[in-house]
């Protein structure tokens, strides 16, 4: 996938909208250069409820994932989708949900360490904090869902 077909994609998370040019610009550069990239078929469990801290991030490219909550009806959620932000953010850093591939589905995998790590280097300051709130409030609104 070029640059160009990733930040068309990754365009559409629920998020981006909020980002100034130049903040989706560095997000997506930095996507492109630490994500990897894999197809899954449906039943792959990206994450279980409960497990212990883990530095993984996932981007739903194409496809959808059936999220499991305890006490919460399960809902699909179609992509793009960024999985694994609240770990990011989460004081316990324990998975909240269980999280698995509802259909054929194209996703980046990355760690959170070095997502930061790379944007860093290639945002101003400001952008990287911009980035940094503007992901936080999206972990914040998926943990009260």
């Amino acid at each position: 996938m070029t640059p160009e077909e990733l930040a068309n994609k990754i365009r559409g998370l629920p998020f981006a909208e909020a980002l100034s040019p130049d903040v989706f610009a560095g997000f997506a550069d930095t996507l492109d250069t630490v994500g990897l990239a894999d197809d899954l078929e449906p039943g792959a469990v990206l994450f279980t409820e409960g497990d212990k801290p883990s530095d993984q991030g996932i981007v739903v490219l194409t496809g959808a994932v059936s999220i499991q909550k305890p006490g919460a009806p399960e809902t699909e959620q179609p992509s793009p989708e960024l999985l694994g932000e609240m770990t990011r953010f989460n004081p316990t850093g324990h998975r909240t949900a269980t999280v698995t591939v509802s259909q054929p589905s194209s996703i980046l995998t990355f760690t959170w360490s070095n997502f930061e790590k790379v944007a860093r280097r290639r945002m101003s300051e400001a952008d990287f904090e911009s980035l940094m709130k503007t992901l936080e409030e999206y972990a914040w609104q998926h943990f009260t869902m």
